[in-house]
């Protein structure tokens, strides 16, 4: 998640803030999700009227 005055975060390979749309395939369904709010490491997005809280990774550095 980057947080400035409006916060973005990668879902799908796609930066994307609140108000954002994306789509996810399940077997032959494409459902579209609206990002509703980015806080920290959480996004909360809803598809169908159906909110959910996505936990993202963090990024995390390996050094030899």
């Amino acid at each position: 998640v980057l947080l400035r005055e409006s916060p973005r975060a990668y879902i799908n390979d796609q930066l994307l803030s609140v108000g954002s749309k994306f789509t996810v395939k399940d077997g032959t369904e494409i459902l579209e999700f609206e990002v509703l709010q980015i806080h920290g490491d959480t996004v909360l997005v809803e598809c169908d009227g159906i909110q959910l809280t996505l936990v993202l990774a963090q990024n995390v550095e390996v050094t030899k």
